[in-house]
């Protein structure tokens, strides 16, 4: 479905006019709300703000980068993100980006990858999954070879954008290509081998009210450096946790998969331990109810994903049961807290829908992957009886979740009518 949805054409005009109040409205909403998930601006990057009006966005990679960004806040303000979807406000600066996309792809440099990065990131942002899948793997092997041919070498401030850049692209391309079912384009083979990111030299929206020029001083809204980067560093780690418990599946001789108990209990233990490492303004009361509302988006989705490889770890279990048609005893305890982590999971991620805007489809693939498998283990005669009333309840939060965003993601709307349609389909006590 997404492989047949209409790509943004670039034939619209490049003219177009733009005021001061709406160019500060998109950068600070881009500085407040996408750019700490994804920090891939150097300090410096204002000036090139100003630059490029300057230049009226003459052909460059700095013109498109700049317009990229510019597009991506444009959404960001919207007053909800279906009316953005809807309005297309970021239009006139992606159809004018696209028209310098050739400078992109042909040009070797830190600024061609961070184009190649916001072009991903806004994608993302407008629900197309595939095209933001695409433009990360292209940026992924772009970083990888500016460093491995030591481009950044003896300058260690472009070295520091390079690593975070190529970190902040490698999280989207490992967040969609499980649910997208992709084929493996091996992006993280070299994950190892590339240092992990600082806090330093990271772009901020700063402005005083009464002057227009975009460097002056007064910050608005956005997280220290600091606090960018122990966010990214958390969520490298929750990632390779992830490529870990993937790995651990094993497929035995008689067809299905297993998971050994004692792995299941070493990757419990591993989650914890992520969570106790996580500093003070990360850390989350997993079981808050409802979700502390002073909770940042950052941390509402770090506590998503924790109750997220829970529940991957649980279902393992599940899976053991359903297959072998065995209630194994030492699996009971496992499966009856799958259920419990399911029901914390879809609390925690309906919260971070509301907050956390570009990893929105994530999200929602989440939630109707997990969800399909928490209806199939409680339908299931051998499990039903560990499952609960919440449980069903759950299920039926977790179809209500889905926005009027979803309308315009043809796989969003794929799955919103899969769920509904497997919940309609429930005995009549748990509809």
């Amino acid at each position: 479905m997404e492989r047949n949805c209409q790509i943004d054409s670039a034939s619209a005009s490049p003219i177009f006019m733009l005021q001061h109040q709406d160019l500060m409205a998109a950068l600070q909403s881009f500085s407040e709300k996408i750019h700490p998930w994804y920090p891939i601006l150097e300090s410096t990057f204002s000036r090139v703000v100003e630059a490029c009006l300057k230049s009226s966005f003459e052909p460059s990679t700095d013109s498109f980068l700049v317009l990229m960004v510019l597009g991506s806040g444009a959404v960001a303000q919207a007053h909800t993100h279906s009316t953005a979807l809807h309005d297309r406000p970021d239009l006139m600066y992606l159809t004018t980006a696209l028209r310098m996309m050739h400078l992109i792809v042909l040009e070797q440099s830190l600024r061609s990858l961070q184009c190649l990065a916001a072009a991903s990131i806004h994608y993302y942002l407008l629900l197309k999954p595939l095209q933001a899948h695409d433009l990360a793997v292209l940026a992924i092997k772009k970083a990888q070879d500016l460093y491995f041919t030591g481009a950044f070498k003896n300058d260690r401030r472009n070295l520091e954008h390079l690593v975070r850049v190529y970190r902040s692209v490698l999280l989207i391309e490992g967040e969609l290509v499980v649910p997208l079912k992709l084929a493996e384009s091996n992006a993280s083979e070299y994950e190892e081998d590339i240092p992990l990111p600082s806090g330093i030299d990271i772009w901020s929206f700063e402005i005083e009210p009464a002057t227009p020029d975009m460097s002056s001083t007064g910050s608005i809204g956005s997280p220290p450096s600091d606090q960018l980067a122990t966010y990214l560093l958390a969520q490298i780690a929750m990632r390779r946790m992830l490529r870990r418990n993937t790995t651990a599946i094993t497929l035995s001789a008689r067809g299905t998969f297993e998971y050994a108990p004692m792995i299941a209990r070493e990757l419990e233990e591993q989650v914890h331990h992520w969570y106790s490492l996580l500093p003070e303004s990360f850390r989350f009361l997993p079981t808050s109810n409802p979700p502390d509302e002073e909770r940042s988006p950052q941390t509402t989705f770090l506590c998503t994903q924790y109750w997220a490889y829970l529940v991957s770890i649980a279902w393992s279990s599940v899976v053991k049961i359903i297959d072998s048609q065995d209630m194994a005893v030492e699996l009971q305890d496992q499966c009856r807290a799958y259920f419990q982590y399911y029901h914390e999971f879809i609390k925690s991620a309906t919260s971070a829908l509301t907050t956390c805007l570009p990893n929105k489809w994530t999200l929602y693939a989440s939630i109707f992957a997990i969800s399909i498998g928490a209806n199939m283990a409680a339908s299931n005669p051998l499990l039903a009886s560990l499952a609960t009333p919440e449980t069903w309840t759950t299920l039926r939060h977790a179809c209500d979740a889905f926005g009027d965003e979803s309308e315009y993601s043809p796989s969003l709307q794929a799955m919103r009518q899969d769920l509904e349609k497997t919940l309609s389909s429930l005995p009549n006590e748990h509809q």
